[in-house]
């Protein structure tokens, strides 16, 4: 999730939409985990969000966030411990250039803050 100078919307994109719903639906998985329906009430919840707001979609140009992700790969990898998935969620960052990118993963925020990036975790 990325913010961007308050206006009263957050800025997100695709991939953490995908990643917030498959997440939730992994939590089935364990033992005791969510119910299904529960899991469902997330996914329409967080759809919510994305059409009535606070959330909103950004367009990313995906070619341009690849060539961003070799480069953040190629600069911090061997010195930041990082996921492919990091690494793309920070080279989108790239493009959409918010003042405080909010995320769930310190790994996630060390290597946005490596990059130069405001990054807070919320664990």
């Amino acid at each position: 999730m990325v913010h961007k100078t308050w206006s009263g919307r957050m800025d997100s994109f695709a991939l953490v939409g995908i990643e917030t719903i498959n997440a939730v639906r992994s939590l089935c998985l364990r033992k005791p985990g969510p119910s299904r329906e529960y899991a469902e009430g997330l996914r329409r919840f967080f759809k919510h969000l994305f059409v009535e707001g606070p959330f909103e979609k950004e367009d990313i140009e995906w070619e341009l966030t690849l060539r961003d992700a070799a480069q953040v790969s190629a600069a911090h990898a061997a010195t930041v411990k990082c996921r492919a998935a990091d690494i793309l969620h920070v080279a989108i960052l790239e493009q959409l250039n918010p003042d405080t990118f909010v995320t769930g993963d310190g790994d996630q925020a060390a290597l946005a803050i490596a990059r130069g990036f405001r990054a807070v975790t919320f664990y």
